[in-house]
């Protein structure tokens, strides 16, 4: 449909936003790019064109190219968004550039500058009265506080991202702030309560469809499993994500370097060495349907 309507750049663009959470969700990153980078060029002097619709451009950009690990792209995406947020008065759609930036410095280890645009983007927030705005807000300054190993600060951060967003059903950032705070109780030694936050992340995006950070937050609790000894779990867990993984053509290691990257080599020694290959094997095998029905048995708070 997006082809059809090639010579109308300003609908092509109102389609193709429409869609970026559903390619973001589901992996689709070539699809996605195809879409939001055409061949003519558009700027906000393209009739139909605004520049709070030319930030989100950027910054679908930025989280697909984040999905296929092309970080050169994702700087292009921030370059952009930044520039844009400041050719405009409108304070939602420079907040969502702030953000933005500040998440990806954060996970950059540019801490300071992460803080300094996480709460201008939190200001900027309360000026618009946009309550996803101030969610993300505070989900970039937990970001920032826990690559500055400010643990305590990053988890009252986190919390307050996940009230705020569970508030006004923004369902992807509470799913990744719950993401963010885990890793902040990992970096604590507080693997239950990690365990904890990644189980109801795992439940909020399969409320919401997100299939990309579902698997992210599986390989995460493989990990966690994994460190409280519960090796035969952290098996499974792993090869149902590994699996699933492949069926969609997306790599979480490569989605988040600073991470899940990491675990990976424990997991996979791990599995080797305590004689769990089989039951990795068997978490590989599933179909879609029977892992996700796997995973809420692993994950169901009755279970044990």
């Amino acid at each position: 449909m997006i082809r059809l309507l090639e010579d109308d750049q300003a609908t092509q663009l109102r389609i193709a936003l429409g869609m970026v959470w559903v390619w973001f969700w589901r992996g689709h990153v070539i699809e996605g790019l195809r879409a939001l980078q055409p061949p003519v060029t558009i700027s906000a002097s393209t009739p139909g064109v605004t520049v709070p619709a030319l930030i989100r451009r950027s910054v679908g950009i930025v989280l697909l190219s984040c999905l296929a690990g092309d970080y050169h792209l994702v700087t292009q995406g921030l370059t952009a968004a930044g520039q844009l947020g400041a050719s405009t008065d409108d304070a939602g759609a420079q907040a969502y550039a702030m953000c933005t930036i500040a998440f990806f410095e954060a996970g950059a280890g540019q801490t300071a500058a992460a803080l300094e645009h996480a709460t201008l983007g939190y200001e900027l927030s309360q000026r618009a009265g946009s309550p996803q705005r101030a969610a993300e807000a505070l989900q970039s300054l937990g970001m920032a506080h826990l690559r500055y190993d400010n643990l305590a600060e990053a988890g009252r951060c986190l919390t307050a991202a996940v009230t705020q967003a569970d508030a006004c059903g923004y369902l992807w950032c509470a799913a990744s702030s719950l993401w963010i705070l885990a890793k902040v109780r990992i970096a604590e030694g507080d693997f239950p309560d990690a365990a904890n936050r990644l189980v109801l992340m795992l439940s909020v995006c399969q409320a919401d469809a997100n299939l990309t950070s579902w698997l992210v937050g599986l390989i995460s609790l493989g990990y966690v499993y994994l460190r409280r000894g519960d090796n035969e779990l952290a098996a499974e867990i792993t090869g149902i994500a590994d699996r699933q993984s492949e069926l969609i053509g997306f790599a979480p290691d490569v989605m988040d370097p600073v991470g899940t990257n990491s675990y990976r080599p424990q997991i996979t020694t791990a599995i080797a060495a305590q004689g769990v290959s089989a039951i990795y094997t068997h978490g590989r095998s599933l179909g879609t349907d029977d892992a996700f029905r796997r995973v809420q048995e692993i994950t169901d708070p009755n279970r044990r």
